[in-house]
């Protein structure tokens, strides 16, 4: 019972001694609250060249902790030319300090904390260089008596804390474009002073509304929330200014905080600045917002977006528009789209500066960024290099890049209904000079830059399904520049044969980016034994067209460049063979180009003789069937070896059995082809100048039925004919035959009229009576017309009759 009443004698004599303390104080400042603001004034006067405007002072007991707490309201700070400008340097509802406790009651008034609410702060330098801060560097006289200053010490000497709250604090500089602003929502900043310098611990929540140092290149941290950890040390004597490591954590999960630690120094003038940022592992996309828009836009432009990490090192003077920046950074895995694919699974390092020239001023013209390293993917393709990219206001770029692709990795890339690569490997390395952004001018469809590189082709082996096309074994190194593609040696098989090609491809790297002209090869092929193919695949040559709409991009620039692609190969065969024709030396030039395969200048040893012709094939993108077209001339050949070259064209009548003799000609045809390569014959035309020796006909059917009519005894079995000359009209399945007089060892006779490839022949056959002599008139050879002919003829008739020509009578005229 003693002990509580005990206990409550005491709590109620503490509580009394605190209201009679409280109380005292209050009345303590009642009592000198004006003598309290007359010193504020008085302090104000001999630090600032200014005046300090307060409408009233307030008292809030332990407001700020342990202290007494008085309120200044309404307070304003200006200079001496504010009438000039309108804007004070402090404006605040209230602005508040507390006293030190302890020292109040002794006497002496001793500030430990200030703190400044629902306030701005604003400081400006006008074009004329003219500053509102230049109230701190000119102080009038003192107007505090010394013996207050020795009794109440130095101001800063006591502050312990500062502290803002809803304060925005604007900077603008209108002589050199910078501006810097935030709102200081709130901020606390302790404060620690020694007779050398003046430290600062800034912690706080800050609403940055931008950061310009440079007001061509926009603003940074625009309109971001951030927490700001700040340690600072100040030196008066020197007007330095020590950032210790401290670090800005803006409100943003994706981006991690930024380290700052530095120093700026205020004089001698200009003033240095030197400063280190740094980040780990923060997404680019996230921090965009933090650049000013210009830059923001630029890389949003390039689309390449990683998680970085960054050390950013700034130096320069305090009025340098430019300071110099360096950085060094390195990038988690991106992926960045290419017009024919992307760039996967890419990892970068490397650095920047602004000023790559150390004897030139740093700015976007004297900027640098070099990628020492980086690799990754195209597509499938394992990629790595380096890159440098040189002037951001014009920029040009450097890079050395390295591909080597396997068969998985070129296949991930084909439409695999279309392409297949079965085996070998093939390496791609290329040096660049350029534009880093456009590689190609469509206006003057050329390369912007320069380019050299090398593909090299090791046993690879690549399939075309639609066209029939099975290459293997490319083995070959190509040499290129941004014009044109090298190739000295390139061997392959194509299934049949083995080819060795060289030459070169104009055109083809603006080809590659779209331009409306083709790429053109000029090549030479060494073919030992030849094999003709290509007419046989024409049918999967015109359905080999893919759609626009595909995933294979590769593919369809693959197609692209193939159906736009222009070769001009010079040939050089030891033997050729294309189905029943066999050639040796055969030399020519081919032309290759879309829907057009054509052959000019064609020579060639062939059926005991010589063939020079020039010639082709043309396509219609699937709108009708392949048209072949050719012309030349036959030296000496055998006739029965061009009747079975050639199938005896296609007829039954008279074939390389019947028919032998020597064949020197001259000709043009044309004809449709079918998809079974075979000649369609209601669309063939052209004619031949036919020159014939020692011809002679053996077992022609067609001759032996004469035989039954007239020449019982003659020996039609096999007939030796003169020489002759005439020139056949092919239109259609129908040969005209212009009347002709054909002389034999048995017989002489005239034939004129149509031979017909189907079933239409219909020759007129005139054989004069004096053949039925065993010794025919020695005259017969001044006959050139049947109508020079001394008396009776018979009238014949060569008609077919089901699949076979027969000989009659004629009908109409059967003797004259």
């Amino acid at each position: 019972m003693r002990r509580v009443l005990f206990k409550r004698i005491i709590i109620t004599g503490l509580i009394l001694l605190v209201l009679g303390l409280v109380g005292g104080t209050i009345l303590w400042t009642r009592t000198y609250k004006s003598k309290l603001l007359a010193y504020v004034q008085a302090l104000t006067a001999e630090n600032l060249d200014g005046r300090l405007e307060v409408g009233d002072v307030g008292f809030t007991p332990f407001g700020h902790g342990l202290g007494l707490t008085f309120s200044f309201e309404n307070v304003s700070m200006t200079d001496r030319r504010f009438s000039e400008h309108h804007t004070p340097l402090l404006r605040a509802d209230r602005v508040t300090a507390t006293l030190d406790f302890d020292q109040l009651f002794h006497g002496s008034i001793r500030i430990r904390k200030v703190g400044v609410e629902e306030g701005s702060i604003t400081v400006f330098v006008r074009r004329d260089g003219y500053s509102n801060a230049s109230m701190f560097e000119k102080a009038r006289t003192s107007e505090v008596p010394d013996t207050l200053k020795k009794k109440n010490g130095d101001f800063l000497q006591t502050l312990e804390t500062l502290s803002f709250s809803n304060c925005p604090i604007q900077y603008t500089d209108s002589l050199r474009g910078k501006s810097y602003g935030a709102e200081l929502r709130r901020v606390t900043s302790d404060v620690h002073l020694t007779d050398t310098l003046r430290h600062f611990d800034v912690d706080g929540e800050t609403y940055f509304n931008g950061l310009v140092f440079n007001a061509a290149k926009g603003s940074f941290l625009r309109n971001q929330l951030a927490q700001v950890h700040l340690s600072l040390d100040f030196f008066p004597t020197r007007k330095l200014w020590r950032v210790n490591p401290s670090f800005i954590r803006v409100a943003n999960p994706n981006v991690d905080k930024i380290t700052i630690v530095g120093y700026i120094k205020g004089g001698p003038k200009p003033g240095f600045v030197g400063l280190n940022f740094g980040v780990e592992k923060t997404s680019l996309a996230a921090t965009l917002h933090l650049l000013p828009e210009k830059l923001e836009r630029a890389i949003v432009r390039r689309k390449i977006l990683p998680t970085v990490r960054a050390t950013v090192h700034l130096r320069g003077t305090l009025t340098d528009p430019n300071p110099r920046i360096n950085v060094r950074f390195q990038t988690d895995t991106f992926s960045y789209p290419l017009p024919y694919g992307h760039l996967r699974g890419m990892k970068a390092e490397g650095t920047f500066t602004n000023r790559y020239d150390t004897k030139k001023p740093a700015g976007d013209e004297n900027s640098r960024i070099d990628v020492s390293q980086a690799a990754g993917f195209f597509e499938t393709i394992p990629l790595q290099g380096h890159l440098s990219i040189t002037n951001l206001k014009v920029a040009s770029s450097v890079m050395d890049f390295s591909l080597r692709a396997t068969p998985a990795t070129l296949n991930a890339l084909l439409d695999s209904s279309r392409y297949a690569v079965g085996k070998g490997t093939a390496a791609l390395t290329f040096h660049y000079e350029g534009s880093p952004v456009t590689f190609y001018d469509a206006r003057a469809d050329r390369m912007t830059g320069k380019l050299r590189g090398s593909l090299q082709l090791s046993n690879l082996s690549l399939r075309n399904k639609p066209g029939k096309i099975d290459l293997s074994q490319l083995t070959g190194k190509a040499t290129f520049d941004e014009n044109t593609v090298w190739i000295p040696r390139l061997s392959l098989y194509d299934g049949r044969n083995d080819l060795l090609i060289s030459g070169k491809v104009m055109h083809l790297p603006a080809a590659l980016f779209g331009s409306i002209n083709p790429a053109q090869a000029f090549v030479h092929a060494r073919i030992p034994n030849w094999v003709v193919t290509f007419p046989d695949r024409l049918a999967g040559r015109r359905a080999r067209r893919t759609s626009g709409k595909t995933k294979f991009k590769i593919t369809k620039l693959l197609d692209e460049t193939i159906d736009k692609l222009q070769v001009t190969a010079s040939l050089e065969v030891d033997h050729m063979r294309y189905h029943r024709l066999r050639a040796d030396q055969v030399r020519g030039q081919v032309l290759v180009k879309n829907q057009l395969i054509e052959l000019k200048n064609l020579s060639m040893n062939t059926c005991g003789g010589k063939v020079r012709l020039s010639g082709g094939i043309k396509t219609f993108d699937g709108q009708g069937l392949p048209l072949f077209y050719a012309e030349g001339n036959v030296d000496k050949a055998t006739v029965d070896s061009v009747f079975y070259s050639l199938a005896n064209f296609g007829q039954k009548t008279i074939t390389d059995q019947n028919l032998h003799g020597i064949l020197t000609a001259d000709f043009q045809f044309e004809s449709r082809i079918s998809n079974d390569t075979t000649f369609v014959k209601p669309s063939m035309k052209g004619f031949v100048n036919l020159n014939l020796d020692k011809v002679r006909i053996i077992d022609f059917k067609p001759l032996m039925d004469i035989r039954k009519l007239i020449f019982k005894n003659r020996d039609l079995d096999n007939i030796k004919f003169a020489p002759f000359r005439t020139k056949f009209i092919l239109k259609g399945e129908e040969v005209e035959v212009n009347r002709m007089k054909v002389e034999s060892n048995v017989f002489y006779f005239f034939l004129d009229g149509v031979y017909s490839f189907g079933n239409k022949t219909n020759l007129s056959i005139q054989i004069p009576m004096n053949n039925l002599r065993r010794k025919a008139p020695a005259n017969h050879l001044e006959i050139r017309e049947v109508e020079d002919v001394k008396g009776d003829v018979i009238f014949l008739r060569a008609i077919h009759e089901g699949d076979d020509v027969r000989i009659r009578y004629d009908k109409v005229k059967r003797f004259r």
